[in-house]
């Protein structure tokens, strides 16, 4: 297996030349193309970076031994933040990069599996992936189960736990041999209101606009009345935020107002008011 390492000052970088049984490169490199199925989950912050890093480092330790006692992942996050649906695509994106095909995706609340118990599951899941989801709930019996049947044949089977993040740290703290074979972890953080103010306005920035105070508050409001509805909010949410007021800042009537408002004669930006962010 060749190996080809670089390294950068300050932050260490690996690059991996990965080489199959049939002399395929495998490059562990995720291109932006690739990331386009997480843009939902990138929000500030270094949310894509570790997602990057978590994705590099499943495809260059990779280890095709037939068990599943390593290299598995943890994704945490609160009620509706989309843990499973990101653990679905991380995992498509790491079959593909492996050249791995004709895996199907099993998904098993950690309930059932409680009753049901591995044996049976695995038994059933020969060149499947899976989902456990509300991990959380796991009992120690079944996470024992677990640890020892990962040791075993699996045919390779990618697992990933799904659940709360404060209690899959709990768990992970009660239980420290599950970081062993579940070692990769993604945390999908909520963000308050504050960060995502300063993530619309830098989105707003790179699109030409910036806000003047009372836009500025009513910029918050709006993301605090769709918070209120959805309970939920994404990097997409506060972008068409945005792009719906600089919308409405092109109308007849926002043409209008913007003549007796000033441009920014430092920056050169358009001004976004209150009555854009009525939206």
């Amino acid at each position: 297996m060749g190996r080809e390492r670089m390294e950068k000052s300050g932050r260490e970088i690996k690059r991996f030349d990965i080489t199959d049984k049939t002399d395929k490169i495998i490059n562990p490199l995720i291109t932006e193309m690739e990331m386009e199925a997480f843009n939902t989950f990138f929000k500030v912050g270094d949310f894509e970076d570790n997602m990057k890093d978590v994705v590099y480092n499943m495809i260059a330790n990779h280890t095709d031994d037939g068990t599943s006692s390593m290299g598995n992942v943890v994704v945490m996050g609160s009620n509706k933040s989309g843990k499973t649906k990101l653990a679905i695509e991380l995992i498509k994106l790491i079959n593909k990069k492996l050249g791995i095909k004709g895996r199907r995706l099993a998904k098993i609340s950690a309930v059932k599996l409680n009753e049901k118990g591995i044996e049976e599951t695995f038994k059933k899941l020969r060149r499947c992936d899976l989902i456990i989801e509300g991990a959380q709930l796991l009992e120690e019996k079944t996470i024992d189960e677990i640890l020892e049947a990962t040791k075993g044949d699996t045919d390779n089977m990618l697992i990933a736990l799904e659940g709360d993040t404060d209690k899959m740290n709990e768990l992970l703290t009660e239980y420290p041999k599950m970081t062993e074979v579940f070692n990769y972890k993604i945390i999908i953080r909520e963000y308050n209101i504050h960060e995502w103010v300063n993530y619309g306005r830098e989105y707003a920035g790179r699109k030409g606009y910036k806000m003047d105070e009372i836009g500025q508050l009513a910029f918050y409001k709006a993301i605090d009345d769709f918070y209120g509805t959805t309970k939920h909010i994404t990097k997409n949410d506060i972008e068409n935020m945005i792009d719906k007021a600089i919308k409405r800042s092109k109308t007849f009537r926002g043409k209008l107002r913007h003549a007796f408002v000033k441009k920014e004669n430092d920056t050169g930006l358009q001004i976004l008011v209150e009555k854009d962010f009525d939206i």
